[in-house]
Order: structure tokens, then sequence, then C-alpha cells
């Protein structure tokens, strides 16, 4: 009897340890956690960051948190303000329109508007402004095969005349002088010594019958059938322009027939990267390409090529920045080198095979 009684309790005791056992497992177990309720949406909507990146160095702006505004200053030289890209950072969880990398008219102040997470905006309003880096215009140039010095007029219009310096040959220097009206240049003559005289042997004048179109007629001298010979028509090319920018221009004879037209294509940063020469009826003769640096482009800023023969060619003075190398496929490449001042303006240029050439400011 005892025995039978012993045998119930410690069945007893080993039915409570396994219940106390169970009610201790809420730790393997855990009831679900109760409804935390709605998260808090931040309110935090700032412009943190502003730059234009596409420069070297990249430039940023310079914001005014209480104001909520942006200045950004860029070089005058090298910036179209009518197509530049901004990179902005904002708050965290917050997001912005116009959005980052896209293409913005800053001719105007441009408002953007950042949208924090709780759907509450701020306004920022931001402004460019271009500033010129150049002190002064350059009083030598590297031309063709030679060296170039500028002299200008008193008032703004322009370029007085400039001297040709041939590296080779003595007789192939010429002095080229311009005229204006109302600041658009309309003639060039240009003169070399032919029997000891300094004779006029071209003259090219430009006309503006529309807007967005130059045209430019050249005339020749023939001094070894006469010593006064008459002015006769070589040739005309007909530019066309969209903005600042020639896009295209038609090369015409003298019975006013369109022999060939050039292309030109451009990049964000305003230089052309791509020429294409097609020939009546567009079939494609040649192309070639161009790659540049980030520095100022000091021909585009007086309207000279680094040509003696020819002073108006776009490829050179209609780019911003200066190229680095010229590609025609099926023939090579030419590469060329600057050294530069503080404010990116260039100093020397360098191509494979030939002296360095120099410029010069005279406000150095």
């Amino acid at each position: 009897m005892l025995k039978t009684r012993l045998i119930y309790l410690l069945m007893i005791m080993m039915c409570s340890a396994v219940l106390l056992s169970c009610s201790d497992d809420s730790g393997e177990h855990p009831d679900p956690d109760p409804d935390p309720g709605p998260v808090d949406e931040s309110d935090a909507k700032a412009i943190v960051t502003f730059t234009f990146a596409d420069f070297d160095p990249p430039i940023p702006g310079t914001i005014n948190e209480p104001a909520k505004t942006i200045a950004v200053t860029v070089p005058q030289e090298l910036t179209d303000i009518t197509a530049l890209t901004p990179t902005i950072t904002v708050s965290e969880g917050a997001t912005i329109s116009p959005a980052s990398g896209v293409v913005q008219d800053f001719t105007n102040p441009v408002t953007y508007t950042v949208t924090a997470e709780d759907a509450s905006t701020q306004q920022y309003v931001v402004t460019v402004t271009s500033v010129s880096v150049v002190e002064c215009l350059p009083s030598k140039l590297p031309a063709f095969l030679g060296r170039m010095n500028v002299y200008y007029t008193d008032d703004p219009l322009g370029i007085d005349y400039t001297e040709f310096f041939s590296e080779f040959d003595p007789n192939e220097d010429y002095t080229a002088f311009y005229g204006y009206t109302s600041g658009q240049l309309v003639w060039i003559e240009f003169y070399r010594y032919l029997d000891d005289i300094e004779r006029k042997v071209q003259r090219t004048t430009f006309t503006y019958p529309t807007a967005g179109v130059i045209v430019e007629s050249r005339y020749s001298y023939n001094y070894q059938s006469s010593d006064n010979p008459p002015a006769v028509l070589v040739g005309k090319n007909r530019y066309y322009k969209t903005g600042d920018q020639i896009t295209e221009m038609e090369l015409i004879n003298t019975s006013d027939q369109v022999t060939g037209t050039l292309i030109y294509h451009y990049n964000a940063a305003g230089n052309i990267t791509y020429q294409e020469y097609k020939a009546p009826g567009g079939s494609p003769v040649f192309s070639q390409s161009y790659e540049y640096d980030t520095a100022v482009n000091v021909y585009r800023l007086t309207g000279l090529t680094g040509s003696y023969w020819q002073y108006y060619m776009p490829e050179n003075n209609m780019s911003r920045n200066n190229v680095t190398l010229i590609n025609i496929p099926d023939i090579g490449e030419e590469t060329f080198e600057y050294t530069y001042d503080e404010n990116k303006l260039p100093l020397t240029r360098s191509r494979e095979g030939l002296p360095e050439e120099e410029y010069e400011y005279p406000c150095d």
C-alpha cells in the first residue's frame, strides 16, 4: 500500500515539473508583437549639394539655406548657360523636381522643388552667373606652320589687323586687315610682299542675308598678269547658324552652285566633335572627329583660327575648348598638348614633329 502511494506521489511530482516547464516556455514561443502603429514620415526637404560636375574641376553652388537660394558662378568663355546639367543631392528620402542630371536653361533663375517623405515641399531658386576669366585677349597665337600677331581696335568691335609669319618660308608671310559695320565683320583684306611691294592678294567679304545665315565670298588678285589686277571671285561659303553654333556650311562655286556641304555635330559642352563632308545629293565624301580639353579656346574669343589662309573655320573658332586630337578615318590622327596659366588659358601648344608654339597675352 505504501509503495503504491509512493509511486502515485512520484507521478504527481513529475507531472507538476512538466506543467511548470510548459508554463515557462514563453521564450521559445513568444506572443506576436503588438501593432507598432503608423511610422513617422520624415519632413526633411533640403538641397544638400548642387554642383556642375562637367567642369574640371567641378563647380559647386553656394547654398543659402535661410533664404533658400543657390548661387553658381561659371566661366563665361567655357559655358553655354542655356544647357547646363546640375548634379544635386537632397535630404534622405526626399525627391527633387526638376531631377538631378537633367539639362536646364539657366538664362533666368530656375526654381527647384524638394518634396519630403511626408509630402511637404520646399522651393529653392538657383541663379547662374557667367563671369569672364580672360583679363585681356591674346597678342600672339599659334598659326598654321607659323605664328600670328594680333592687334585690336581701340573700341570693342574686334581685330584691327593680324600678321602671319611662316616658320618655313618668309615669302608666305601675310598681313590681314579687318573691317566692321555695327559690330559685325564685313571684310578681311590679305596683303603680302610681291616684287618688294605690299600688295592686296585676297579680299573676303561677309554678308548676312537672313538671321542665322552668313555668306563668305572670296576674291583674288592676279599680279602675274597685271600690276593692278581686278578682283576675281574665287568662291563662296554659306554658313547656317543655330544660336551661336554653325551647324552647316555649303561650298559654292562662282556659278552659285553648291559643290559640297560640311555638317557639324556638337556635344553638350559646345564643341564640334564630328564633321562630315557630303557631295551634292548627300553622298558622303569624308569625315573627321575631334577631342578637346576643358580649357579656354582663345581663338573663339578673337574669331580667328590657327591658319593664315582661312579666318572663319568653325571647327577651330566656334568650339569652347582646345582641340587635343583630330582623327580622319583612313588617314590618321594628329594630337595636341598644351600648357596653361592659372585661369586655364593656353600658354603653349605642341604637335608631334613641330616646334613648340606659344601664346602671349599683353596683360601678363
